[in-house]
């Protein structure tokens, strides 16, 4: 944080304010392999990086998020009983209604089929991905992606893992176990390269809040990892990454791995000051000195005056008559009320959230979406689902990974597939123009589209390929015919 200083009444105030972010930096270190000879000095530099770059911030908008803002540590040395400190946590408003908005339905798998037939290979290829979907499902990720999801909007960055299981129960599928990380307390090494690729995954926690714990990852060996005060790290422990590959994943929300209100932080800081201040005023007013003007009044009773707010003065030789008044001035509600609107409404626009106030049309169809700001938060929504695609695609590898060393009956459809054969469906609103959905649906299937790929493309369901499989034997009338001849005039017309 900085501090800042205003004169009020001719006094320096200071003013804690947010520091402006950056976003988090990639650990970068100047090794092309992480192995027995390197791996303490690499650690080092990557543990300095990561606290000085990264630790500090995803802590302090962490905090942030939760109603611990910069406001509650201002000191007000002008008539200081009165500092009201209210936080008004527009930040968690901001990360709440885009984790509902975005991420509120759960995050599916589906069939990504190029094929020529798709009605007679999408019914043997959907079996692995369902599988694979109750793997997760049995490890809970639609509830871990919600801590995920509020990671990435809240500090720009989250972690997870995937581990497999040692000792896996007679009712468990699934051979991996899916493990949510704090982003304050991990990070990857990367190497030099262009692609800058990881060459280890560390996470770590902190004995009596002092002397780090490290477990890190490389593709082929894990090492455990004890750093004394001050930090002197020392290998305990080195065991085979038996998955051929480093289980961490780093997801984030955008280039910058910039928060989601995090450009917005000395608005929120301002809008905060100005409903402390407006606070202050009317405390200020209901509390105000009383002035005795040309007042006899002995010391003692003087003393108690000025405890209870009162001022004495004296006029001297010729004075006028005693008087009685309060000193008073109040605060121009009307326009502290449109500076706080303002900052308001600049914080709508920096952050991409719409203003559920402002009503520019109808309320029927697409209207609803296009009113003020919806369709800004749905581009902004767009900007980010191809990116946590890609994140939620490098856990798909690991998991292929592990699945493909498990000996387990049961498997052979998803060690079939590749990472290619999978679409990450992320749905938002499906029930909006339902009608009009419903008769592209009709109309397609008509026309001679292919069922699978209508049910993917009207964006309805948000499991097409469950709708599908479900559906197939009331698509009897759709299927396909290898004995038509596509170059048949009457077929093509």
């Amino acid at each position: 944080m900085n501090e800042v200083a205003i004169r009020v009444n001719g006094v320096n105030e200071p003013v804690i304010i947010s520091n402006s972010f950056m976003g988090r930096k990639d650990i970068i270190v100047d090794a092309e392999k992480i192995d027995e000879s390197n791996v303490l000095e690499v650690l080092y530099k990557a543990y300095g990086k990561h606290l000085n770059y990264n630790r500090n911030a995803i802590t302090f908008l962490t905090d942030y998020e939760k109603g611990k803002q910069p406001i509650l540590n201002r000191v007000k040395p002008v008539r200081p009983e009165i500092n009201y400190k209210i936080t008004e946590n527009h930040a968690s408003e901001v990360v709440d209604f885009y984790k509902g908005y975005i991420f509120g339905n759960p995050i599916a798998y589906t069939q990504h089929s190029l094929e020529e037939k798709p009605t007679k290979t999408v019914e043997n290829s959907t079996v692995g991905i369902s599988l694979l979907s109750k793997m997760f499902l049995e490890e809970c990720k639609n509830a871990k992606d919600q801590e995920l999801v509020k990671d990435i909007l809240t500090c720009g960055v989250g972690y997870r893992m995937l581990l497999p299981k040692t000792n896996k129960s007679r009712w468990e599928i699934s051979p991996f176990r899916l493990v949510q990380l704090d982003p304050a307390n991990t990070f990857l090494i990367r190497g030099k390269g262009i692609d800058r690729k990881p060459l280890a995954g560390v996470t770590y926690y902190l004995d009596n809040d002092t002397i780090p714990h490290f477990t890190l990852y490389t593709d082929t060996d894990v090492y455990y990892i004890d750093g004394e005060a001050p930090f002197n790290p020392k290998v305990t422990k080195k065991a085979d990454n038996g998955i051929g590959v480093q289980p961490i994943v780093e997801y984030k929300l955008n280039s910058d791995k910039m928060g989601i209100f995090e450009k917005a932080l000395p608005v929120l800081d301002a809008i905060n000051l100005c409903t402390s201040d407006r606070l202050n005023g009317l405390a200020q007013y209901i509390q105000s000195f009383v002035w005795l003007n040309n007042v006899d009044i002995d010391k003692a009773d003087l003393e108690s005056l000025i405890c209870n707010m009162f001022l004495l003065t004296k006029s001297g030789d010729g004075a006028a008559p005693a008087s009685v008044q309060y000193l008073a001035s109040n605060l121009n509600q009307q326009s502290e009320q449109v500076l706080k609107d303002d900052l308001y409404e600049t914080l709508l626009r920096i952050t991409g959230v719409p203003n559920r106030e402002g009503n520019t049309g109808g309320d029927t169809g697409q209207a609803v979406i296009l009113r003020n700001g919806f369709a800004v938060a749905e581009s902004k929504a767009k900007s980010m689902e191809p990116i946590f695609e890609a994140c939620e695609r490098e856990l798909l590898t690991v998991a292929f990974n592990i699945i493909d060393r498990d000996n387990a009956q049961g498997l052979e459809e998803i060690k079939k597939l590749n990472l290619s054969d999978i679409d990450i469906k992320i749905s938002r609103n499906r029930t909006d123009e339902i009608l009009t959905k419903l008769q592209a649906l009709n109309l397609g299937l008509n026309s001679g589209v292919a069922p699978y790929d209508m049910f993917s493309t009207i964006g309805l369901f948000d499991d097409p390929d469950k709708v599908y499989t479900n559906s197939l034997p009331y698509l009897a009338k759709w299927k396909y015919d290898d004995e038509v001849n596509v170059n048949d005039p009457e077929v093509a017309v």
